[in-house]
């Protein structure tokens, strides 16, 4: 994800206590969105079925993706299927729900990217 997926990053910085309305946010944006939702099925697919995450069970994997999760998720992406249980068992992952719960408790405003369309 830090080199990765240019135009995801750009038009969907990540803040966990924003939520956007869905909307088209261009070519190379719903690009990368497909390469990730073809990563997650085809991975849960070949290695995932001991479990709900991309190996199974809960990895460093997961970890990497949680940040593309909540973007989809303030940005309102829509997912179905495989990718959309995948971000589901992401989100209910008890130390991502904790991360989740402090930041919306932070009280320092985030102009910049709440002015984020």
């Amino acid at each position: 994800m830090h080199s990765g997926f240019p135009a995801l990053r750009a038009e969907l910085p990540m803040n966990i206590r924003l939520r956007k309305s869905r909307r088209d946010r261009g070519e190379a944006v719903a690009a990368d969105v497909e390469r990730v939702v073809t990563a997650w099925s085809t991975t849960r697919a070949e290695h995932g079925t001991g479990g709900p995450y991309l190996f199974g069970a809960w990895c460093l994997a997961d970890a990497f993706f949680a940040p593309v999760v909540t973007r989809f998720v303030t940005y309102d992406v829509a997912l179905d299927g495989s990718a959309a249980e995948y971000r589901d068992a992401v989100l209910a992952h008890e130390p991502l729900v904790e991360w989740s719960r402090l930041a919306e408790t932070e009280g320092h405003p985030l102009p910049d990217y709440d002015a984020m369309t």
